[in-house]
């Protein structure tokens, strides 16, 4: 039996509960390697980020990083994740 990935669905985000979520939170960091509480890190998915009410896809997702918010024509990237020793 031959592996085939299955086709992406892009989300429905005119239905609940992805039409009422709420805007992304957006914090600074305090010190370089330390992520802000309550932080999102992201999966091996696709990762979709609500900004002034509109859906985001991350231009690249990889585990375990954290997302940078630059706030240049809207676009995000995701940046490498530090571990703390």
């Amino acid at each position: 039996m031959q592996f085939r990935l299955p086709k992406y669905e892009t989300p429905d985000f005119t239905v609940e509960p992805l039409a009422g979520a709420p805007n992304v939170n957006i914090a600074l960091v305090e010190l370089d390697g330390v992520a802000p509480e309550y932080f999102h890190s992201t999966s091996m998915y696709p990762e979709y980020f609500k900004v002034d009410g509109q859906w985001l896809l991350a231009r690249q997702s990889r585990m375990d990083s954290c997302v940078e918010a630059v706030r240049l024509l809207s676009l995000f990237r995701i940046t490498r994740s530090q571990t703390a020793l």
